[in-house]
């Protein structure tokens, strides 16, 4: 029996539990709706003069390092070249679906699998878009409100992360997170 995932979302995450599940045997497709890897350092979601919050060897997976003469607090361009980087590396390229958006995801339960929708051009494992395939879903992303910045305002004057400070602009009212779910 073939043991599917579909991850969606070619970032971090995507991309290191895709390298993972192919590790113990899966066959392993990824969505990406983006033109490129990268999740929020892509081309299209990043700002210009953006750079990482933490420094380079804090933001790197364990298995693959940042390229010798990166900056401390490397780019929005080069943290996306260093994720096409751990995708060349780990041969995930054949596995990953760009441009293709899925559209619906929905489990059987009696079944115990899932049917993924998808909309994108790119040709993956053999099989013409658009398509449903039958797939584990390991990683699926939902929007949820995580806090109220007003309400935290008398003890945020300066905030700090990974050792850097970072002052809380006023006007922010709610910030966004996005959970995994299993």
């Amino acid at each position: 029996m073939t043991r599917t995932i579909a991850i969606i979302g070619a970032g971090f995450g995507g991309l290191s539990t895709a390298k993972v599940f192919r590790e113990f045997g899966f066959d392993v497709t990824v969505y990406e709706k983006d033109s490129e890897v990268g999740g929020v350092w892509s081309t299209s979601r990043r700002y210009p003069g953006l750079t990482t919050q933490n420094v380079r060897s804090t933001y790197a997976l364990t298995d693959y390092p940042y390229p010798k003469g990166y900056p401390e607090w490397p780019s929005g361009q080069q943290v996306q070249e260093y994720l096409e980087g751990y995708v060349h590396h780990f041969n995930l390229r054949d596995c990953i679906n760009l441009n293709t958006e899925v559209t619906h995801a929905s489990l059987d339960e009696q079944a115990g699998s899932w049917t993924v929708d998808d909309r994108g051009p790119r040709v993956c494992m053999g099989v013409q878009s658009p398509r449903s395939i039958r797939a584990a879903v390991s990683q699926a992303l939902r929007r949820t409100p995580v806090a109220d910045l007003a309400a935290l305002a008398p003890f945020a004057r300066h905030r700090r992360t990974a050792g850097t400070r970072t002052d809380v602009r006023p006007g922010i009212r709610r910030l966004k997170a996005y959970e995994c779910e299993e």
